[in-house]
């Protein structure tokens, strides 16, 4: 067997052409997570203190490399394990960058 036919032995395979160009994409655009100091963490936990359920909320956290938008109404914060739950999503408390309300209930 020639170098030749012996290299194409030993070539890589891709079984999905293009996956590897989305995935470093992806990790291009990644934004890095935003540590909150002392004091906007103090403002964050107040604004948590003073929601009640049924409040219209828009959350901004942290999620897979990008900060996104949910916006409905509070269901619950769960201290015991860490999250506020609100529009059938479970949002870690640790990944939440800014709350703001809205007016009214739902």
């Amino acid at each position: 067997m020639n170098n030749g036919q012996r290299a194409k032995i030993f070539a890589p395979y891709a079984a999905l052409k293009g996956f590897g160009d989305f995935i470093s994409a992806a990790e291009e655009q990644s934004v890095p997570r935003v540590l909150l100091g002392e004091d906007a963490q103090a403002a964050l936990d107040r604004q948590l203190r003073a929601l009640c359920p049924g409040k219209r909320i828009c959350v901004t956290y942290y999620l897979n490399g990008q900060y996104v938008e949910a916006r409905g109404a509070l269901k619950r914060i769960d201290l015991d394990a860490r999250r506020l739950l609100t529009g059938g999503l479970k949002i870690p408390l640790d990944d939440i960058l800014s709350i703001e309300e809205s007016e009214g209930t739902l």
